[in-house]
C-alpha cells in the first residue's frame, strides 16, 4: 500500500525505485515525516486525554506510550500545562526535564516495579493518589516505561477503574527512528538496510510486520 501510493504520487515519485520484490525508498526523512506524519499539537494532546476520561469517573488515567511515538513532547506539554489540567480535573505528577524537552516522565514507578521494590511501587502511587484526592482531582501518570510491564500494576490497580492511552507509531516510522538514535546515541554505523536485516534475523514478529508493511 505505501509503495504503490509513492509510486502514483508525482511529487515524490522521484524518490522511488522499485524492481521485482526488491524495494528501495530513498530519502526516508523527508518522505515519510512530511508526508505520513501526523503531528500532535498540544490542545490534540490535551483533548484526547479530557475527552476520553471526562465522560466517566476513573480513578487513574495513564499513558504508556508507545516507545518513540512522542512520549517525550507529551509529557513536556503535560508537565507545562499542570495548573490547565488541575483546572479541568487533573492532576499530574512533577517529574525531571533535561535542557533538551526529554525526560522519563513519572518513570520512578515503573523502575520501582523492575526492581522488584513492590512495596516502594505501592508508596510512590499512594502518594500520588492522595495528592490528586487531596484536591479531588483524578491522578494522570504518564512513562512509556510502563509499556511492557502490565502485569506489575494489578498490584496497585485493582479495584480501581483505569483508562489506558497509548500512541501506535506506523511501524516503518518506528523503525526509521530506532535507527536514528541508534546512530545519535549508541555511535552504530549500521546503514537502514543492515539494521533491518538484523532486526528481521533476531525478530520474527517485526519481520512480519515490516513484510506487511510492504506487501
Amino acid at each position: 500500500r505505501w509503495l504503490n501510493y509513492l509510486e502514483n504520487d508525482k511529487y515524490y515519485n522521484h524518490n522511488f525505485t522499485a524492481k521485482n520484490e526488491n524495494f528501495e525508498i530513498k530519502r526516508w526523512g523527508k518522505i515519510l515525516f512530511k508526508r505520513f506524519l501526523k503531528k500532535r499539537t498540544e490542545s490534540k494532546i490535551f483533548n484526547d486525554i479530557i475527552s476520553q476520561s471526562i465522560q466517566e469517573n476513573y480513578d487513574v488515567v495513564i499513558h504508556i506510550g508507545s516507545p518513540k511515538a512522542g512520549t517525550s513532547a507529551i509529557q513536556k506539554f503535560l508537565l507545562g500545562n499542570r495548573k490547565s489540567l488541575e483546572k479541568e480535573g487533573y492532576y499530574y505528577p512533577p517529574h525531571p526535564i533535561n535542557k533538551n524537552g526529554v525526560s522519563g516522565g513519572n518513570s520512578i514507578l515503573a523502575i520501582a516495579f523492575l526492581e522488584n521494590k513492590i512495596d516502594k511501587a505501592k508508596e510512590i502511587y499512594s502518594q500520588w493518589e492522595n495528592e490528586a484526592k487531596s484536591s479531588n482531582k483524578t491522578l494522570l501518570i504518564s512513562s512509556e516505561s510502563f509499556f511492557n510491564i502490565a502485569n506489575k500494576f494489578k498490584e496497585i490497580f485493582s479495584n480501581k477503574k483505569v483508562l489506558v492511552i497509548a500512541y501506535q507509531r506506523d511501524i516503518i516510522e518506528y523503525l526509521l527512528s530506532v535507527h536514528n538514535q541508534l546512530i545519535k546515541r549508541h555511535f552504530s554505523t549500521l546503514t537502514f538496510e543492515d539494521y533491518i536485516d538484523s532486526l528481521m534475523d533476531k525478530n520474527l514478529q517485526t519481520a512480519n510486520l515490516v513484510n506487511k508493511s510492504f506487501s
